[in-house]
């Protein structure tokens, strides 16, 4: 594990010397990067149960040292997997790339190398240092893209915003609990500590917030549509794929050392329903793909989170089935989720590559030109959607279980919270696949809308191609095989939770028989295909009727349209201001309707807009004069000392 962190810090430093090369920069910042993810992943699958330790050497305050058991293993497993697919794709999207490449793979194995710490960070102080750089790492990201997005630093800071808010109670909750333990740093000491009931679960909601924050939970979900958009394609994939995983670990891990109660399994719960309605709600009226993408991603982490509340009351009641069925729906998810996810974002990137726009209106008729992508794309919406027989499916449909298996014993809030889950996922999921309906025909389908960007458009490179097509067989190999992949995972789960129970009693979650007819039943419509098209008849094309005009290409049903009733339905969520830009008579009409979220003027905007006029107030101590800023250290040196004096 030494060699692994030693490997990503060298390629950092070495990236950043031969920033001047660019060649060098894709083989040795991303090459490398993807070569020691390889390995990574590989040893953090073969030790998987078994548990590792090494010291960072030098002298430091805490002389931290870093330790990865099972739960370690896993997490960090499926980042160094899709970190390796990310270096992959960096080489062929970045090449043409007018970004410093030597900075770009530095922040690239930087990132990595800060995700992996902070998993196996084993005190306070490490775990919160190293949190810090992986935001700053991650904020880079957001802010560093080649299409010269005047949203960028806006993005950025609001991303960064909202980061500081969960680390704030991250550090809140790490110090309550420190001084519970005598003041010591170390995660070890903080098992079997005692608080009130009111106490115990004010940790446990800090610790939500500030994990949940992270990984993008309703309602602090809101930066996730602010930062993708802008971030290049690779780096949406790591922070949407990985890097809310990293912050899922860190609220498993942290709450299994307080007391679980149902209380808490019931926020839990809620929140990650209500994610995963309100994500998908703004991701099927979106125009953006990019953004689609990302509010997809607030659904599927409300997926998760929803399976871990399922785990977390199995705790509470002291089930060990429903405890480990429930976080079995969470891991797989996780790893599919990862997979799609990833897979979805690279797919973007090559299209972004290839049309140099993102709005869903402006596209169509690229599976003539980019054949692969489009049906690496059809997969990845596929699963997404979790439509039978690919992984997603799979997990949701051992969520379910769950759900069927907690409520045989669960009390009368128990059930209530369970059915508002099972309406709002269910409904999720029918709306991803109108959503993902609308993006994927709006991209690759119908005829051109414009024909300059269709023109100009061709397919991605191919480390590009190699990543995209291998993730999709992913998606397929985890639906066909998920019941070798949930006895694996219900292995997992019991060295993680400590809960004894044998694999041959999780009959509830074996792969459905009805996935076998499906398959079959899709081989079957291809071999009928395939037979009509062995027939040498002529097939004439001709263009649409369009009731006796002239058929144009923009009488194709737009992003827009597609989802005009449910706007029109929802607009109190919506909020929509449609905008319309006719310059004169002659010049095409532009029209727009961006729907802006409530939670978002509820809650956000009145505390940025009071910060920016609070800042405007005391701008004026900001007069330039060396005197006054002398006059204001000894204020603050006054203020400390009697501060001191109180306190001590």
């Amino acid at each position: 594990m030494a060699i692994i962190f030693t490997l990503f810090f060298v390629l950092s430093i070495a990236s950043l010397f031969i920033y001047r090369n660019k060649k060098l920069a894709l083989s040795i910042g991303f090459g490398g990067g993807a070569a020691t993810c390889l390995i990574s992943a590989w040893y953090f699958l073969s030790n998987m149960y078994n548990t590792n330790t090494f010291e960072l050497f030098g002298n430091f305050l805490q002389d931290p040292y870093f330790t990865a058991s099972t739960l370690e293993n896993f997490f960090c497993f499926i980042i160094s997997t899709i970190g390796f697919f990310a270096g992959i794709y960096s080489i062929g999207y970045v090449k043409d790339s007018k970004l410093n490449l030597g900075a770009f793979a530095a922040i690239y194995n930087s990132f990595i190398l800060s995700m992996l710490m902070v998993m196996t960070a084993t005190d306070m102080f490490a775990f919160i240092l190293l949190w810090e750089i992986m935001t700053l790492v991650s904020g880079l990201f957001i802010y560093m893209n080649d299409h010269e997005d005047k949203n960028a630093l806006s993005a950025t800071m609001i991303y960064l915003g909202f980061s500081q808010i969960g680390a704030f109670c991250i550090v809140v909750a790490f110090v309550i609990m420190s001084a519970a333990s005598g003041g010591s740093y170390e995660f070890l000491d903080f098992k079997g500590l005692e608080f009130s009931p009111a106490m115990n679960l004010t940790l446990l909601v800090l610790l939500f917030i500030g994990f949940g924050n992270k990984a993008g939970v309703w309602p602090l979900h809101v930066w996730l549509a602010v930062a993708h958009p802008c971030a290049p394609s690779n780096a949406s994939a790591m922070m949407s794929g990985i890097m809310t995983k990293v912050a899922l670990f860190g609220l498993i891990k942290f709450s299994l050392l307080l007391d679980i109660t149902t209380t808490f399994a019931y926020i839990v719960m809620f929140c990650g329903a209500a994610s995963a309605l309100f994500g998908i709600l703004y991701a099927a009226v979106d125009n953006d793909y990019k953004r689609t993408i990302a509010y997809s991603s607030v659904e599927n982490i409300g997926i998760i989170t929803t399976a871990l509340g399922v785990g977390y009351y199995g705790l509470a009641t002291e089930s060990n089935f429903i405890a480990i069925i429930g976080f079995i729906a969470a891991f797989f998810h996780i790893i599919n989720h990862a997979t799609f996810k990833s897979m979805l974002f690279f797919a973007s990137g090559a299209v972004t590559n290839a049309t140099h726009t993102r709005e869903l209106n402006i596209l169509g008729g690229l599976h003539q030109k980019m054949p692969y992508t489009s049906y690496a794309f059809m997969i990845g919406s596929i699963a997404i959607c979790a439509i039978p027989p690919l992984n997603g499916f799979m997990s949701e449909w051992v969520l379910y279980q769950s759900f069927i298996a907690t409520a045989g014993e669960a009390g009368a809030m128990a059930k209530l919270m369970l059915v508002i889950a099972m309406l709002c996922i269910g409904l999720a999921g029918a709306l991803a696949i109108m959503t993902f309906v609308k993006v994927y025909s709006a991209i690759f389908l119908g005829k051109p809308r414009d024909t300059k960007i269709y023109e100009h458009a061709k397919e991605g490179s191919l480390p590009m191609l190699f990543t995209t097509s291998t993730l999709a067989v992913f998606c397929v190999i985890l639906g066909l095989f998920s019941a070798t992949v949930i006895a694996n995972l219900a292995k997992v789960t019991s060295t993680i939770f400590g809960l004894n129970l044998e694999i041959s009693n999780l009959n509830i979650v074996k792969t459905p028989s009805v996935l076998f007819v499906l398959v079959a039943l899709a081989v079957i419509a291809f071999i009928i295909l395939k037979i009509f098209k062995a027939n040498n008849s002529k097939v004439r094309l001709t263009e649409p009727w369009a009731s006796g005009f002239k058929w144009d290409a923009n009488m194709q049903i737009a992003s827009q349209s597609f989802a005009g009733d449910l706007r029109k339905v929802l607009k109190f969520f919506y909020r929509n201001k449609p905008t319309v830009v006719a310059k004169n008579y002659f010049d095409k009409v532009e029209y727009s309707n961006k729907p802006k979220e409530i939670w978002w003027i509820w809650l956000y905007e009145p505390v940025v807009n009071w910060c920016v006029k609070f800042a405007d107030k005391i701008g004026i101590v900001q007069n330039g004069k060396s005197n006054i800023y002398a006059l204001y250290i000894l204020i603050y040196l006054f203020v400390c000392f009697a501060a001191a004096y109180y306190i001590y």
